[in-house]
C-alpha cells in the first residue's frame, strides 16, 4: 500500500490536471444547477466537487494511506506497482483515489466505509477489480479515462448520489450497480459499458449511451423512464427525491441526447 510521499508528485499532478476526480469536460451531459431555483448541482456536480458538506481535518488521520489534506480529504494516488492489494479508504474518510498507472488499483478499491469517495481510474486497465463505493449512504463519483478501465463493477452507494463518467473505449465492462439515491452514468466511450447499468431502484436517474456501439446491455431504468437507449430522470414521475436528495438531484433532469 502506498505511503504518504511515496510518488504521490506523479499522481498529483494527474489529478489536477483533469480536476479533482479526473474529469476532462467531457460529457457536459447533465446541469450544474440553476443558482435561481436553489438547486444544487446534482449527482453529475460531483465530478466537479466531490462529496458536499464541510469535512473536519480531524477526521483524516493516520488511517489515511497517502495523505491528508488542509481541506480533511485522504488523497491516495497509485501510479506504480507499489500499490500493492486493494485501495481502501478508511471508514469515516473522504477520499480521492487516483489510479493512474496501467492495472492501477488491480484488486479494486474499496470505499464501502467511508463517508464520501472520489475515483479516477486513468491508467489502462485501471480499477479492473472493480469499486465498492460508501455504504452508509455518502456521495460517490468514479471516472474511468482509461482504455478498458473499470473492468470490474460499480457500486453504487445504497443511498446516497453516485455519478460514473465512462468515457473511454471498453471502459465499465463490469457494470454499474446503483442505488436508492440519484444516479448519473454517462457511456461516451466507443463499446463502454458492455456490463449492464441498473438504474431501476433509484430515486432518480441519468444514463446516457452516446458512444459508438455503447450500452451492448440496455440499462435498467425506473419504471416508465427509459428513453432512446439511455434513461432519463426529465418527468416529474422520474424524479422521487425527496428532502435533500430532492434539492441536489433535481439537475439531473437535463435530457440526454441519443446519438
Amino acid at each position: 500500500m502506498l505511503r504518504p510521499g511515496v510518488r504521490w508528485i506523479a499522481v498529483a499532478c494527474a489529478l489536477a490536471a483533469c480536476g479533482r476526480f479526473g474529469y476532462d469536460g467531457e460529457p457536459a451531459d447533465l446541469a450544474p444547477g440553476d443558482a435561481s431555483s436553489g438547486r444544487d448541482g446534482g449527482a453529475g456536480a460531483l465530478l466537479d466537487g466531490g462529496s458536499r458538506g464541510p469535512v473536519d481535518a480531524a477526521t483524516c488521520d493516520e488511517r489515511c494511506p497517502g495523505f491528508c489534506t488542509d481541506g480533511g480529504r485522504c488523497e491516495i494516488g497509485c501510479s506504480d506497482e507499489e500499490c500493492a492489494g486493494a485501495i481502501v479508504c478508511p471508514d469515516g474518510h473522504v477520499c480521492d483515489v487516483g489510479c493512474t498507472a496501467p492495472d492501477a488499483c488491480a484488486d479494486g478499491v474499496d470505499c464501502s466505509g467511508a463517508a464520501g469517495c472520489s475515483v479516477a481510474c486513468s491508467g489502462q486497465d485501471a480499477c479492473r477489480g472493480g469499486v465498492s463505493c460508501p455504504a452508509g449512504g455518502g456521495e460517490c463519483a468514479v471516472t474511468c479515462t482509461g482504455g478498458t478501465s473499470c473492468g470490474g463493477r460499480i457500486d453504487c452507494p445504497p443511498a446516497g448520489a453516485c455519478a460514473v463518467r465512462c468515457s473511454a473505449p471498453l471502459a465499465c465492462a463490469g457494470g454499474v450497480a446503483c442505488g436508492a439515491g440519484a444516479c448519473s452514468v454517462a457511456c461516451t466511450g466507443m463499446q463502454s459499458c458492455a456490463g449492464a447499468v441498473d438504474c431501476a431502484g433509484s430515486c432518480a436517474c441519468e444514463v446516457a449511451c452516446s458512444g459508438d456501439l455503447a450500452c451492448a446491455a440496455a440499462p435498467a431504468c425506473p419504471d416508465g423512464c427509459a428513453e432512446g437507449s439511455g434513461c432519463t430522470s426529465s418527468p416529474d414521475a422520474c424524479n422521487t427525491c425527496r428532502g435533500a436528495d430532492a434539492r441536489l438531484d433535481r439537475s439531473l433532469s437535463t435530457r440526454q441526447a441519443d446519438p
